[in-house]
């Protein structure tokens, strides 16, 4: 064990701590005391110990080369080493705030020393437990770990979307700590500066521009992710530190749930059915152009409206349906990849009339032969239809003339035709998990936003029942 000191490890003292030599006779106490000593002049490795932590200090070699230092008797019984790093002199900032809180290089050795010398205290060898310590993942290694594993559970929008928020927005800043030094407050933090606009790499007299708290939301929700693989592996111990309750978590204003009535869907059928008819605005029909032969709006782009609405599907899934999901002998359309696949497999919409009557249409057109692939084909030979926005921009600006004002689709998006879907499934008096079931919903939350519309599901029923006995009785 090192000589208890009596003086407190400083940097003054390291700093000005020569380089010793062998002295010329052995010095008092010596049993060769007085002799001339055979290295006599020739420099020698030393110690300089602290007063506060037994067993650090700090070793000066022959060379001059000063290093951090802990000795230790481990539970072995044996003498033991565990080095801190070479010494550096301080560099404290010059901010007089910051300088409160800076830790020199020596203090940080410190601190570890103490550190050890309490494992030390309990019956622990620190050797074992640094080992143990360094095969912790580090934030930004575990990350780079967990993407790799989703890049094949998740869709290639899905996957690029969190990879973009934890590189971007997590790694920057817990990056460098080990997984298991991560705390709630710290994640609390970050969640807070993110909702208020911050990004790693703003300079700190730059103000965020606007809140951004859906953007901290899906940092949120992403690093969850991450902890959860982490629990389950048994690396992170305890609670998730991203679950901060409901009370600490910012709110997103996603609008309201539009859906068509029923007198809207009556004008926008009219504008469908006369659409094909219109001229096409700012668009040549050439003698090689794909669709030359089609004056008014795309078929396509009309199907694709149709069947939304008869399906309630995403408009993704729409968009990039193949005719070899269409199974007509099971009556499905088979949607293989779609946003919640990892939950729920395979989606599979039912083939029903509307959506039967659309396909067959679609199948008579003339330019079915030259793109057999997909459902939907778009203005590029061998591509599916890409933009539905202009046409369905041109369509419900048309219902207000047509309704002579009576009808406003202006806040209308492509979104709430899957909205409108649901909504008139939920008055018709099916059940929410049949609603979800149908949209394919993972959460039973998700559907329960349908279930408060103006119009009593119930009531919306029993007219629907009534009605079809009252024609079959003959009134």
């Amino acid at each position: 064990m090192p000589k208890i000191s009596t003086l407190q490890l400083t940097d003054t003292r390291i700093q000005r701590a020569p380089v010793k030599r062998y002295p010329e006779t052995y010095p008092k106490g010596h049993p060769k005391a007085g002799q001339p000593h055979p290295h006599a002049g020739e420099p020698v490795m030393y110690y300089l110990w602290d007063s506060t932590v037994r067993g650090f200090g700090a070793r000066i070699t022959a060379q001059g080369t000063k290093t951090l230092c802990f000795k230790f008797i481990a539970p072995t019984g044996e003498q033991a080493w565990m080095p801190l790093g070479d010494y550096s002199v301080p560099k404290p900032p010059t901010d007089e705030k910051a300088r409160k809180h800076y830790l020199s290089p020596l203090d940080v050795a410190r601190e570890k020393a103490r550190d050890y010398r309490r494992q030390v205290a309990e019956g622990k060898d620190p050797r074992n437990e640094k080992a143990l310590s360094d095969e912790i993942p580090t934030m930004a290694k575990f990350i780079l770990g967990f993407l790799e594993t989703q890049k094949t559970r998740l869709k290639p929008s899905s996957y690029a979307s969190s990879e973009a928020i934890l590189n971007t927005l997590v790694v920057p800043v817990l990056g460098k700590l080990r997984i298991t030094d991560v705390q709630r407050f710290q994640v609390e933090e970050l969640y807070k500066k993110i909702g208020k606009g911050w990004r790693p790499g703003m300079k700190p007299s730059e103000k965020p521009k606007e809140a951004t708290p859906i953007r901290a939301n899906r940092m949120l929700s992403c690093l969850g992710k991450v902890f959860e693989v982490a629990i389950a592996k048994e690396i992170y111990q305890g609670k998730n530190p991203c679950r901060l309750g409901r009370d600490n978590k910012f709110k997103e204003n996603k609008g309201n749930t539009r859906f068509l009535t029923l007198v809207e869907l009556n004008w926008l059928g009219q504008v469908l059915k006369d659409a094909p008819y219109w001229p096409r605005e700012g668009r040549k029909i050439g003698p090689r152009q794909f669709h030359e032969s089609i004056t008014g709006l795309d078929p396509y782009a009309l199907a694709a409206i149709r069947l939304l609405l008869a399906t309630g599907a995403r408009l993704g899934e729409i968009l990039n349906l193949k005719w070899s999901q269409v199974d007509k002998e099971r009556g499905v359309l088979r949607i293989e990849d779609h946003k919640t696949i990892g939950h729920s497999g395979v989606k599979e919409l039912p083939i029903n009339s509307a959506v039967a009557d659309v396909l067959a249409e679609l199948e008579k057109l003339p330019t079915q032969r030259l793109n057999p692939v997909w459902v939907l084909q778009g203005h590029v030979h061998g591509a599916h239809l890409v933009n539905l926005q202009d046409p369905w921009e041109r369509i419900r600006k048309a219902v207000g003339p047509f309704s002579k004002g009576q009808v406003n689709l202006g806040n209308v998006r492509l979104h709430d035709l899957r909205h409108t879907h649901a909504s008139w499934g939920v008055m018709s008096g099916l059940s929410l998990p049949k609603v979800g079931n149908l949209l394919g919903h993972s959460q039973p939350s998700t559907t329960q936003r349908y279930g408060h519309f103006d119009t009593n599901p119930r009531l919306e029923a029993s007219e629907l029942i009534s009605s079809k006995i009252n024609s079959a009785l003959g009134f």
